[in-house]
């Protein structure tokens, strides 16, 4: 196959070629494409007219979400694969592949026992690493064999998002377009370092953090901000977070935003989470339910492409969401630097929903991080019944999802998933079941606290009109109708 840069082909025209740590909100506010071209009028003309109503995020232009791509966990390899994965409530959890490391050399169910693993599995991307079409990358093939898992799967995965955008490459180059994106663990550069016979001639720009981005603003001709982030499961909404700052800011006139998670090795970070006993021994994320005992980790890429509201209007774009406001806080001191602040979490959902005008007795559902740890589970639940408790009822509860219990978590990437599984359950009108799930945890008072930690049976539809999604680093409070107009609020706190 010719490289893409040679040929000068665009993105719309090779579709034929390929076929957790803490708490951080930040907010969004999605509308659906047809219903904000027909209000847009009445938007500008209120921002015009009643300034003074609102936050400075609220007098900003609003940012539209134009394509996303998604290659998640097993037969998730696409934004419809994955909303078919979550409508029929099913996992993704498998043994460790023999292509990453030998589980049966490094599994003891003591998890207390030093250089073992506890767990048996977690959520492994189906389609082998190896495989990458580096000459249509214009990557030379010694340059190719350094080059980190992640980098590879970001260049293919941002391609199909500005394919899904309908964004030629041409236009798309040489424009200021900012790249950003979220990661976690460095497992390829540590398997060259553990022998320096193995070190390849490219390894500095094959593995290092920075590349990640920077690799997608090389080839495709980007000439916006390029920032690799690392805040652990926060990564991926951090970057989403500076995008729209960029572009309300002017330095990006679009962005690019990823997150990006590969497990290859036992050793670099997924022993000392055993050790820690952060990982379930299930291989598996109960999340809200009575058997949560830690999370699984997962594999993953997530793209989005922002651009302004008013440019994606002019050009025509769909339109899938609009991001109205974001903001972040802290936990600040804690009993443990890895233990969240319930009160944090509230406040940040209140100021997040007052920032982007949104009701909070109007919000039906909330995608939480729910990681299926006892803690987090219970402290994140506890926020959510404080700040939407007194507007639901026990026969009208607020429903939570997780979208953990399907393809476990994803930490650099966690955010991005739990982006892409709302805005794909806004456009279907169906809120899809959590899995994994048998009974309430009993720390969380579901009847009290007037929440459903998950639909069951077939999923319900007509239900999303008013949503919120979290992170626990992150949380987003969302709004619909059944005409689909939709609204997306992001929040973040780390």
């Amino acid at each position: 196959m010719a490289p893409l840069i040679q040929d000068g082909i665009g993105a719309t025209g090779v579709t034929s070629m390929q076929s957790a740590y803490h708490n951080s909100p930040s907010q969004f506010h999605i509308h659906s494409d047809g219903e904000i071209r027909e209000k847009i009028s009445d938007h500008r003309s209120e921002a015009t007219e009643h300034p003074a109503h609102g936050t400075l995020e609220d007098a900003m232009e609003p940012i539209a979400i134009v394509g996303m791509s998604a290659k998640l966990p097993q037969s998730a390899t696409s934004p419809e694969a994955f909303w078919k994965l979550l409508e029929e409530g099913r996992s993704a959890m498998t043994e460790v592949p023999s292509d990453r490391f030998n589980i049966d050399a490094f599994y003891h169910p003591n998890g207390d026992r030093l250089n073992t693993l506890n767990v048996r599995g977690g959520h492994f991307l189906q389609s082998d690493l190896a495989e990458f079409d580096a000459p249509f990358f214009s990557i030379p093939k010694t340059e190719a064999e350094s080059l980190d898992p992640q980098q590879r799967g970001l260049l293919e995965s941002t391609y199909h998002a500005l394919e899904n955008a309908g964004i030629p490459l041409k236009e798309a180059g040489g424009s200021k377009t900012g790249v950003f994106v979220g990661c976690f663990a460095k497992e390829y550069d540590t398997i060259f370092s553990r022998d320096t016979d193995l070190q390849p001639k490219y390894q500095a720009s094959g593995t290092g953090s920075a590349m990640l981005a920077n690799r997608l603003s090389w080839f495709y001709d980007l000439r916006g901000p390029s920032i690799t982030l690392d805040t652990a499961c926060s990564s991926s909404l951090n970057a989403l977070h500076l995008a729209c700052q960029s572009i309300r800011a002017k330095e990006s006139t679009m962005a690019i935003v990823a997150g990006c998670n590969v497990i290859l090795n036992p050793d670099t970070i997924m022993m000392s989470l055993s050790n820690l006993q952060f990982l379930s021994p299930d291989s598996l994320c109960y999340s809200f339910d009575h058997r949560a005992n830690g999370y699984s980790r997962g594999e993953g890429f997530g793209v989005i492409v922002l651009k302004p509201l008013s440019q994606a209007l002019s050009n025509n774009d769909t339109i899938r969401a609009v991001i109205r406001a974001s903001s972040s806080n802290q936990d600040g001191r804690t009993p443990g630097i890895t233990q969240p602040s319930g009160d944090a979490q509230a406040l940040l959902i209140q100021e997040t929903y007052e920032k982007a005008g949104l009701d909070l007795g109007t919000t039906r559902f909330f995608e939480a991080h729910g990681t299926g740890t006892q803690i987090g589970d219970t402290t994140e639940a506890a926020a959510i019944h404080s700040v939407f408790g007194k507007y639901r009822s026990p026969e009208e509860p607020l429903i939570v999802g997780a979208v953990k219990s399907n393809i476990g978590h994803l930490e650099g990437a966690s955010g991005l998933a739990s982006i892409i599984k709302t805005v794909l359950a806004l456009e279907k009108g169906v809120i899809p079941p959590n899995t994994n799930f048998e009974k309430p945890n009993p720390r969380i008072p579901v009847h009290e606290w007037n929440i459903k930690a998950s639909p069951t049976g077939s999923a319900p539809k007509a239900m999303t009109n008013k949503c919120a999604v979290s992170n626990r680093k992150y949380s987003m409070a969302l709004k619909g109708s059944s005409k689909g107009i939709c609204q997306l609020l992001w929040l973040r706190w780390s």
